[in-house]
């Protein structure tokens, strides 16, 4: 019943257990994977905030075979050759990280199916 469930985990004894398994196993995990994620959203948001095309001035040039603007935030810090390597290597890190989480989703809704991987709440 639900109440013994309760009492079993409300129990100093299952308590000690999470705790030990926390620090042994998962704490190290967690942390890892939290740290990851961070790396690639401050990764991203570096991408979106000094990208090539991020703020465009008024005295920026339209390039009108792209339709882009051919000046950045980053232009004004670095010159030109040094701003299209910054720029692909910050989009090409971004782009193959986002890859490894998506073949992280995609094994995950194969050993589960698509049912139970769409029912879960943490996809």
């Amino acid at each position: 019943t639900q109440a013994d469930d309760a009492a079993f985990f409300n129990s100093e004894s299952v308590a000690v257990v999470f705790e030990y398994k926390w620090r042994a196993f998962a704490k190290a995990v967690f942390v890892r994977q939290l740290s990851r994620y961070a790396a690639f959203v401050l990764l991203f948001t570096l991408a979106v905030l000094f990208g090539p095309d991020a703020h465009p001035r008024c005295d920026s040039a339209l390039d009108t075979r792209t339709g882009v603007f051919q000046g950045s935030a980053f232009r004004e810090v670095v010159g030109g050759d040094l701003e299209q390597l910054a720029d692909g290597a910050l989009y090409g890190v971004l782009a193959v990280w986002a890859l490894l989480y998506l073949f992280s989703e995609a094994k995950q809704l194969r050993e589960q199916g698509l049912h139970a991987y769409l029912g879960s709440l943490w996809n």
